[in-house]
């Protein structure tokens, strides 16, 4: 098994690649249903400046800066970062951008009012997902700052010769068309200890086992 630091710039690599041939009107396909809701949810709390950590294309920025949000986005993707600012030219609106890791972004001067997570903390070892949520506390505005997290559910994949295993149960896909991409599943126990020190706000599950967590900084 590789050390972990190789097994990130393979994991960069995957979403490099993945992202190098998509273009802006894929992502505007691709814009979760549950962004109008998370939208709502946002403005509610107040909340006016956003970071969506781990951004891709931009689902939410986009979304979300079209509609008065003050958006930040961060992915450790070159490309994903670069499809996010041609669809934020394309669509007239601004987003500050950053290439950088989720587990390594230094954080702002000024804390933001929420941070959206969607769909990122599966993929990295457990121990560095801890690193983000300690993150998420230096990044929000304390006693207000609202965090929307989610989930994977259980895999079903039981091709087991397409991946290695990390001991915390981690797996690097090693052939096939997830070559190079980590993935882990994050049980509901784990989740509420990772965010023990935040307020739960509510703890949505799926029937196919996603997770969707909205939480409040104390």
């Amino acid at each position: 098994m590789a050390n972990e630091s190789k097994l990130n710039v393979g994991h960069q690599e995957f979403w490099d690649k993945h992202f190098e041939h998509i273009g802006p009107e894929t992502i505007k396909k691709l814009i979760p249903e549950y962004c109008s809701q998370a939208m709502k949810k946002l403005s509610s709390y107040g909340c006016k400046r956003v970071l969506e950590l781990g951004s891709g294309g931009g689902r939410f920025s986009i979304m979300l800066a079209k509609n008065g949000f003050s958006m930040k986005a961060i992915d450790f993707s070159k490309n994903a970062i670069k499809v996010l600012n041609d669809l934020a030219t394309l669509e007239g609106v601004k987003v500050d951008t950053e290439v950088s890791s989720a587990q390594n972004f230094d954080p702002d001067s000024e804390p933001f009012d929420a941070i959206i997570c969607w769909f990122i903390l599966d993929h990295m070892p457990l121990h560095e997902t801890a690193r983000i949520v300690n993150n998420f506390k230096k990044n929000l505005s304390p006693g207000k700052g609202v965090l929307l997290v989610s989930f994977d559910g259980p895999s079903d994949d039981i091709c087991s010769d397409r991946f290695e295993v990390l001991p915390d149960g981690t797996r690097c896909y090693i052939k096939g068309d997830f070559k190079g991409l980590l993935w882990r599943y994050t049980s509901d126990q784990e989740i509420y200890k990772l965010f023990q020190d935040f307020e739960q706000l509510e703890f949505e599950k799926a029937e196919c086992g996603s997770r969707i967590v909205w939480l409040k900084a104390r």
